[in-house]
């Protein structure tokens, strides 16, 4: 993937673009987990697996002795009548003695089937494109999530500000560093740039939107769509097949779209119309981020 350089704002630009802290690897965080549950459910596994196979071929093989049970008790008393009190013979042969039997061998088979993940432990590992799919979920609804969060600080000038847009930022570090594995550190750095420099557009945007300058918004408006489609421009280079150029500029087109809407909405007081976009962002985004793992996952199959 080619790593171009973007181009630095100025540093007295907006706060917004203050250094974030940088954050490891996604994957990396303390994996340490309490055994005792895990040890409790393989423990209540192989019970179950011992009652349930070894209870049915012994009570089918007991109708051949009548020891521990005397069986014929529970046939209907004229079927023993007609049977001349013989009736052990068709209870042992014919009914639930050979079903009990092959039932109880059958499920002795079945168990042998690997078991089901909270056999093996309550904290059995997600397979390595599940694992991806759910990390990259995580990471996009964050995108959204915060920006939100930011929107509604600047909107109301609230003192958490600073705080919650150093937070988005540092979601932009997050996305960039998930995505090193498999493109390299450079194309991480280059997609944190880009966007972070979303989110700059998106500040000076709401900047505009909030002081009613016309002009200054148009030009806000053309500069953060212009940023979007850099962004998709760099993924697609990356992986064209998994990522065309039409389908990741219409996923991030529609990002914005919904985001501008969301804003503006809050920004004029239509909340109940501001959240209804929020929820059509967030679905849209998880979408976005399905594409992405689909597309790494089809690029590095060996890896997955």
């Amino acid at each position: 993937m080619p790593a171009a350089t973007l181009r630095a704002p100025r540093e007295d630009r907006n706060e917004i673009m203050e250094s974030t802290r940088t954050l490891p690897m996604v994957g990396a965080r303390d994996r340490a987990t309490d055994e005792s549950p895990a040890r409790a459910s393989r423990q209540a596994f192989y019970i179950l697996q011992l009652a349930f196979t070894v209870a049915p071929i012994v009570a089918g093989l007991d109708k051949f002795f009548n020891v521990l049970v005397d069986w014929n008790q529970y046939l209907p008393g004229f079927v023993t009548r007609a049977l001349g009190g013989n009736g052990h013979a068709l209870n042992k042969h014919l009914l639930n003695s050979p079903i009990r039997v092959f039932t109880g061998l059958g499920l002795a088979l079945a168990l042998t089937i690997p078991a089901p993940a909270f056999a093996h432990g309550a904290h059995a590992k997600l397979e390595p494109a599940a694992s991806l799919r759910q990390a990259m979920r995580g990471l996009w609804e964050d995108h959204v999530a915060w920006t939100r969060l930011v929107i509604v600080s600047i909107a109301a000038d609230l003192p958490d500000r600073e705080a919650t847009t150093q937070r988005l930022l540092r979601n932009q570090q997050d996305i960039g560093d998930a995505v090193k594995p498999f493109y390299g550190d450079a194309a991480g750095e280059r997609l944190t740039a880009l966007l972070r420099a979303h989110i700059v557009g998106a500040a000076e945007l709401l900047a505009a939107a909030k002081s009613g300058d016309a002009g200054k918004l148009e030009t806000a408006k053309q500069a953060w769509y212009a940023n979007a489609d850099e962004v998709a421009g760099f993924l697609s280079a990356a992986n064209p097949k998994g990522w065309p150029l039409t389908g990741m500029q219409s996923m991030m087109r529609t990002h914005l779209d919904l985001t501008l809407a969301e804003a503006v909405g809050h920004l004029q007081g239509r909340y109940a119309e501001s959240v209804a976009n929020y929820d059509k962002a967030r679905a849209e985004i998880l979408d976005m981020a399905d594409m992405l793992t689909d597309g790494i996952v089809s690029q590095f199959p060996k890896r997955f």
